[in-house]
């Protein structure tokens, strides 16, 4: 190709940028640093999808928080990693001498999200991050540093509001073990510190969200009302979002099992008030019992059969419960009453009937207990 058809080529926004989505991100980045001229084109390419796995240095280096702050603004979706590890386990938090275990309630603290007077901010700063100096005292010497980091949310702050481009928020938190479900660890921490930093940034793109996978009590943490800092705006991020996959890991089904997950689930899904498209996929109660097709069959290709696909209705939140809902046509009750014998007699009933039979309707969808398997 000569120069001159390269250069052609090049310019062209569309060619351009078909060619760079189906090159390698590895030749993405030799491509950026080869040639001055091409890094401006690269990038947005490069940058359009950010993994961060969490650590306790993940948002403490400055060379790092430098760097995201001249890539951010190519970020459309950021996948947020923290898996469950024997790090990231917290024991009881214990007053030394007596072994006594202490409570801990974790209010947090957002500092970089609003401007502070300077009467504000000298109260802020007398003040403990966790309370009291007792408790700081306590989880500095007790919890390990990662800990720390997971909650400091002015970090995280400045993290999101680095990406204010961002479309697409994927949280994957897997390997929690079914001992550790009734026990709040460092991920969940690390969550709510990642839900305040989004409400406080309040990325206007952002309306599609996964959880892949993630456990049943990590909703509990990411929904914006009844929770660990939760405020009248918290919600106004989380409307906007329109499309939603959750993978989450499954509990033991049966008469004497626990099924507050599905109670958090339920609430969880009822703040998201414009979703368009919602995917749930169970983790575990068949991949285990079927497991042995894997290896008669070579590969995993009887899962792909197994799969079902329905359209429910979603039936969030009853904000517009007094709208009447015409769930049978006029015609079909004209047709009833004239093939039925008192016609008078039953036209009152059936008129009766028809309009108490949406409210009975809602009723039942409020009331009824769904199972999951």
């Amino acid at each position: 190709m000569s120069v001159t058809a390269f250069a052609r080529f090049w310019q062209t926004d569309l060619t351009r940028e078909c060619f760079l989505s189906y090159v390698p991100k590895d030749d993405l980045r030799s491509l950026r640093l080869g040639c001055k001229a091409f890094a401006d084109d690269v990038a947005p390419a490069l940058f359009k999808t950010l993994e961060l796995r969490f650590s306790t240095n993940t948002f403490s280096r400055r060379a790092r928080m430098c760097a995201l702050n001249r890539i951010g603004h190519h970020v459309r979706q950021l996948s947020f990693v923290m898996p469950h590890t024997a790090d990231t386990f917290l024991p009881p938090l214990l007053i030394p001498g007596t072994l006594e275990e202490v409570t801990f309630l974790y209010e947090p603290r957002v500092n970089s999200s609003r401007p502070h007077s300077s009467s504000s901010s000298t109260s802020s700063s007398s003040t403990s991050k966790y309370g009291s100096w007792e408790m700081n005292d306590l989880l500095v010497k007790q919890y390990p540093p990662m800990f720390h980091a997971a909650t400091n949310v002015d970090a995280f702050f400045r993290a999101i509001s680095a990406m204010p481009r961002l479309r697409h928020l994927h949280i994957s938190c897997p390997g929690q073990q079914v001992g550790h479900r009734y026990r709040k660890d460092i991920v969940d921490y690390a969550l709510i510190s990642l839900r305040l930093a989004i409400e406080a940034a309040n990325p206007t793109l952002l309306d599609t969200l996964t959880l892949a996978p993630i456990h049943p009590s990590a909703t509990f943490y990411l929904r914006p009302h009844l929770t660990v800092g939760s405020s009248p705006t918290s919600s106004r991020v989380w409307r906007r979002i329109k499309s939603l996959n959750i993978e989450m890991d499954s509990f033991e089904f049966g008469r004497d099992e626990p099924a507050d997950h599905l109670k958090i689930l339920h609430s969880y899904l009822q703040t998201l008030q414009c979703l368009e498209t919602f995917k749930f996929t169970w983790l575990g109660t068949w991949d285990d019992a079927l497991a042995p097709l894997t290896r008669i069959l070579g590969d995993d290709s009887w899962k792909q059969k197994q799969e079902e696909v329905m359209v429910v209705p979603i039936m969030l939140s009853p904000v517009e419960e007094k709208r009447e809902i015409e769930c049978v046509q006029d015609h079909l009750w004209d047709d009833v009453l004239r093939k039925s014998r008192g016609l008078q007699v039953l036209r009152r009933v059936s008129l009766r009937t028809k309009e108490l039979l949406p409210e009975q309707v809602r009723r039942l969808l409020r009331t009824a207990r769904v199972a999951w398997h």
